[in-house]
């Protein structure tokens, strides 16, 4: 192979390289196609946990039979606050809700039961927070609370447009977002009713 042929051949390679560089900026980059001037989304993926939904309960974050939720239920912001903002709130019902249907499912018919799983958990100062009678009302208006809200930000995530807010390249992205934060809403809508009977039936 001469020198000139070779030299043209890492001349070809290198030009590949450097299209093949461009087009990868291009889909996965910040910049945008030719004529699309809307922003790029930026996705990040964040969790729930138990301390962010019961400020009461951070202390029992992680503890075997009572943090039901650990760090499964999660959601997508896309760097947007109007979008961001339902999805972090819609992934919050959704894991009150799971939470709320473990602990009345598990200890709504021995409320002793889930001061014993706290106290192996935190021993002495499990009894700040054994007392799952007193914890009933404060679930019970979570509940209440949150179906309200579940369905008005349902309303919320319909009237959301993608595709006017963000680039084409990002919208794919964003649509699964906003499904992810409306299949959080649905399951609280399906859960909470039956839930809150349970409960008031466990309080009277």
């Amino acid at each position: 192979m001469t020198y000139t042929t070779l030299s043209l051949r890492l001349f070809a390679s290198l030009c590949l390289f450097s299209a093949l560089s461009h087009n990868s900026v291009a889909q996965f980059g910040l910049p945008n196609p030719a004529g699309d001037n809307k922003p790029r989304a930026t996705f990040e993926e964040r969790t729930v946990l138990l301390g962010d939904i019961f400020p009461t309960l951070k202390m029992l974050q992680g503890v075997p039979n009572i943090d039901a939720i650990g760090e499964t239920v999660k959601y997508k912001t896309v760097g947007k606050a109007n979008y961001d903002e339902i999805f972090k709130e819609a992934a919050e019902i959704n894991a009150r809700t799971k939470q709320t249907k473990f602990l009345v499912g598990k200890y709504g018919k021995d409320p002793a039961g889930f001061g014993a799983a706290a106290a192996k958990g935190l021993g002495d100062k499990a009894s700040e927070v054994t007392d799952f009678k007193k914890l009933l009302p404060m679930l019970l208006e979570s509940l209440n609370r949150d179906n309200g809200r579940a369905a008005d930000l349902l309303k919320r995530l319909s009237g959301l447009k993608p595709q006017d807010d963000f680039s084409a390249l990002d919208v794919n992205g964003v649509v699964g977002a906003i499904s992810q934060a409306k299949t959080n809403l649905e399951e609280t809508a399906a859960d909470a009713p039956k839930l809150v009977e349970e409960i008031g039936k466990l309080t009277k």
